[in-house]
């Protein structure tokens, strides 16, 4: 898959990572095929700003950012989900934000599949302490700027989008490039972002292990492990994360598909693949990617692509132009 070139995102009067170099190496991104991906980011000695819009093909897209100094983060999700590598690992979705301190110079983090869009600020640790002070919700920083207070990550609390985060985002995009004021225009904006995350941080009620986000992840990761064996069922799901199915069945609300409706989407992809290349009949492939019979999965794949699975061969197979449903 391309990336789309259409960025558009609130960071866009940025020129692109690759066509500048300012202050490049207090501030790194490592991001597989980068040039394909469309972000921007931008350092000075206090902040780092940084935003990735951009549409992901089927795998989850892995990356890191790299800083020679610790972080106090606001991760903004506004489209997508994912994680961040925090203990406990933070399970992100899209119209949350989070603030959270992190000890390692390189942040791990992981996008799903789909469109993605989030903004990230970065605050540098010498700053932890006189902001502590103003907002009383992030007093646990200026105590693990002491030795004794160390720690190596933390959630700190998390909030909703709302309309005046959204219109704080979009003065954004009035800005221009100046390569001497942008640096202090951008820090006093960050002042007008600061009261409006601070003030409506709640701290993180439970454990995220016990939210249903968290194990609507684990439920969806261990579908794509095991969505090949025919013994999978939504019953086996819940006993190998121990949990009640009720409960199962709950974190995947609001979701695009039920357990067993993801299940079969990965399979009809498996069996589109299998399509692409191979001159086996429908009925084997059917059998193989474990639907009950062929006139059941030709009906399935016709729905979800548009075509029914012999005229997709065909389509594959004799080179013709053929774009399938999302």
């Amino acid at each position: 898959m391309i990336a789309s070139k259409n960025y558009k995102g609130y960071l866009s009067f940025l020129p692109p990572p690759d066509s500048f170099t300012p202050q490049e190496a207090p501030f790194k991104v490592h991001l597989d095929a980068a040039s394909q991906h469309q972000y921007r980011k931008y350092h000075s000695r206090d902040f780092c700003w940084f935003e990735f819009k951009d549409v992901l093909p089927e795998q989850p897209l892995q990356f890191s950012i790299e800083t020679k100094d610790n972080y106090l983060w606001i991760f903004i999700q506004l489209l997508g989900s994912g994680k961040i590598a925090i203990v406990p690992t933070l399970y992100v979705a899209d119209g949350k934000v989070y603030c959270y301190q992190l000890h390692d110079r390189k942040k791990h983090m992981a996008l799903d599949p789909g469109k993605n869009w989030f903004f990230l600020l970065g605050i540098a640790q010498s700053h932890w302490p006189d902001i502590a002070a103003e907002y009383p919700l992030l007093q646990p920083i200026a105590e693990a700027t002491t030795p004794e207070g160390l720690t190596r990550s933390a959630l700190l609390g998390q909030t909703n989008v709302q309309a005046k985060l959204m219109a704080a985002l979009d003065a954004l995009s009035r800005f221009e490039f100046r390569p001497f004021s942008l640096s202090f225009r951008l820090a006093a904006w960050n002042l007008r972002l600061f009261n409006l995350v601070f003030q409506e941080l709640k701290s993180p009620e439970k454990p995220q292990e016990d939210t249903l986000i968290t194990l609507y992840y684990k439920a969806t990761h261990y579908i794509r492990e095991n969505f090949r064996e025919e013994a999978l069922t939504a019953e086996l799901v819940a006993k190998t994360l121990h949990v009640s199915l009720r409960k199962l069945y709950s974190s995947f609300e609001n979701r695009p598909y039920s357990v067993m409706g993801y299940v079969q989407e990965l399979r009809l992809v498996l069996a589109r693949d299998i399509l692409k290349d191979s001159q086996n009949t429908i009925a084997s492939i059917a059998f193989s990617c474990h639907f009950s019979s062929d006139k059941h999965f030709s009906r399935l794949f016709k729905k979800r692509f548009g075509k029914g699975p012999n005229a997709y061969r065909e389509a594959m197979q004799g080179n013709v132009s053929y774009k399938y449903k999302r």
